[in-house]
């Protein structure tokens, strides 16, 4: 039977020696031998503690104004000290301290230790099954609260080094940084972080401007942390000041949505008002994951045509294209653009829908709805889309037959062929 324990294990980012430590006190557990299983247990946690404290970036005046702290700190790297000195420092009262943890949860430490005890010296206090249970229940509660004072101005300086190019190779991975953010402040500071961060990038950290791909993949990685951190970066991007950010991460990984189910009317805000900047791999995205209900897809699917997203049939995959023709996208495009004759919507023609005009005439070709807007459009010596004109040449330039086929549908509905768009 697999416990509770072992799920909330398996979501946190803890290095392999600590997390091989629970394991054991999971086996024992199943063994039914408690007090063994309790030890380790203990062991887990005191190991986190270590390498939280080790792993800190803790300030010079501090080791220089307590000489107690500091000798109890060189401590921790002997490894028959190491134990003490743990729980020395995270259980200290006095300023400076490194953890900093309320008078309740000190209790608690002390509490714990002594069952520790119980089970290291053979006292007569009975060690069950739940006893156990009771102390990974403390350490589910419990181990983000042991975040390292200061933590979230030192957690900004690593990411400006990650960031800075002389220091840190463009390539390397966020990830070993990003574990540490949820113990490095407490749960209060987390939007205030978040906050700083997106200020910081926007300032320039990095290469490129504010949404290039290596802080876009920064950001990706922050949905990788489980529990109350992720909540907050979601709530975090709801927020109307931070769309263009939100808009930006799923560029980058439109997967991202998923993270946004159950927030039903931000999701239908998201795809009503998709613009030049809008990914359509999100919108599919939006639909293979069934977040858009099935009575508003064809909805959506209007919006993304008659919208200025940028749609690039060709560089979408043939399970992503899919996903759009199941959807109507085909007698949509036509509705709009042809027979409604938005073909001749300067911007829209030009730029947004030109490639899926394009790709339209080379799946479908032409019919008596397609060469009259043609002809409506194009026939005009003024003002008309002359990209699309000029994509049409190219495209008639390289495929005569649709050319030929054009002409003959022109001349079966008697609409004029437009010369302009003869090469």
């Amino acid at each position: 039977m697999r416990l509770k324990i072992e799920d909330w294990l398996y979501e946190q980012k803890l290095p392999l020696e600590t997390t091989q430590l629970l394991q054991e006190a999971i086996i024992c557990y199943k063994g039914s031998a408690y007090k063994a299983s309790l030890l380790f247990s203990y062991l887990f946690f005191q190991t986190v503690l270590k390498y939280r404290i080790v792993t800190a970036k803790i300030p010079e005046d501090i080791l220089t104004s307590d000489d107690k702290l500091r000798k109890t700190l060189d401590n921790i790297d002997d490894e028959d000290k190491w134990d003490k000195a743990v729980f020395d420092v995270s259980n200290r009262q006095q300023e400076p301290r490194l953890f900093k943890i309320n008078e309740d949860l000190r209790n608690q430490l002390n509490y714990w230790r002594n069952r520790r005890n119980d089970c290291a010296h053979a006292k007569s206090n009975i060690i069950e099954a739940s006893t156990v249970e009771s102390f990974w229940y403390f350490l589910q509660s419990n181990l983000p609260k042991f975040y390292f004072n200061g933590g979230r101005s030192d957690m900004l300086e690593k990411i400006k080094v990650h960031f800075t190019i002389s220091k840190t190779p463009e390539q390397e991975s966020p990830e070993s940084i990003i574990e540490e953010i949820p113990v490095s402040m407490p749960e209060s500071e987390y939007k205030k972080f978040l906050q700083e961060l997106k200020e910081m990038l926007e300032r320039g950290y990095g290469l490129g401007n504010a949404f290039d791909d290596q802080k876009m993949r920064f950001w990706r990685c922050l949905f990788n942390i489980q529990g109350d951190f992720v909540e907050q970066v979601i709530h975090f991007l709801m927020e109307d000041e931070n769309t263009n950010l939100f808009r930006a991460i799923l560029n980058y990984d439109p997967s991202s949505i998923q993270f946004f189910r159950g927030n039903a009317q931000f999701i239908r805000s998201f795809w009503y008002t998709v613009g030049l900047h809008s990914n359509v791999r999100a919108i599919i995205a939006l639909i293979r994951q069934h977040l858009i209900p099935a009575d508003q897809i064809n909805e959506s699917i209007k919006h993304l045509i008659a919208s200025q997203a940028i749609i690039e049939p060709d560089e979408l995959s043939s399970e992503e294209f899919r996903y759009l023709l199941e959807n109507d996208f085909v007698s949509i495009l036509k509705d709009y653009a042809f027979i409604g004759g938005n073909i001749s919507s300067f911007d829209w023609a030009n730029h947004h829908k030109k490639n899926a005009i394009i790709w339209y005439f080379k799946k479908y070709g032409f019919d008596k709805d397609v060469v009259q807007a043609l002809y409506n459009t194009f026939s005009n010596e003024s003002r008309h889309p002359w990209h699309l004109r000029d994509a049409i040449r190219l495209m008639f330039r390289i495929t005569p037959e649709l050319q030929e086929q054009y002409v003959t549908v022109c001349e079966e509905f008697e609409v004029s062929v437009v010369p302009k768009l003869i090469p």
